[in-house]
């Protein structure tokens, strides 16, 4: 093999590295949260489980650097938009009551959204499980917040 040809076979390798690595993100925006009715199946607030498991109802992400619109469905009936983002790079998901909507916020489904929004490092990835925890969620800080979520 001569010089030339090795010198383009590494920068064919290189190439492919950081084309695999810029579209790692986007990728597996896709997977996570896949449009559709999530579960929420476990939360815990401090060392407390909550037994008031919301449903979240997900857009289709197509940018992770874009936050995209949900809504929170409380068991009670209730409901609230809110908007979420997962970060593949940090390890990370982020999600926030939708503000820029009009909506009711005395709701159950409301607060406990504007309670548990915040930054979440991601514990679990998997096709159909998805755990995250927090210390610095709006309602509970420094009590660490952790939640579970299922494809319904």
């Amino acid at each position: 093999m001569g010089r030339k040809q090795l010198h383009m076979m590494l920068i064919g390798l290189g190439l492919m590295f950081f084309i695999a690595s810029c579209t790692k993100s986007k990728v597996d925006t896709r997977r996570f949260m896949k449009q559709g009715r999530w579960m929420v199946t476990e939360l815990n607030i401090g060392s407390n489980s909550s037994s008031s498991h919301p449903i979240w109802e997900i857009e289709k992400s197509e940018d992770s650097q874009e936050f995209t619109a949900g809504t929170w469905l409380h068991n009670d009936g209730s409901s609230a938009k809110f908007k979420w983002r997962f970060n593949y790079f940090e390890g990370g998901f982020s999600f926030f009551v939708n503000e820029n909507v009009n909506q009711e916020e005395d709701t159950k489904a409301f607060m406990q959204c504007k309670n548990l929004s915040g930054d979440y490092v991601i514990l679990e990835d998997k096709p159909k499980l998805f755990q995250f925890q927090s210390i610095s969620t709006h309602g509970y800080l420094e009590k660490p917040v952790f939640i579970q979520l299922e494809p319904q």
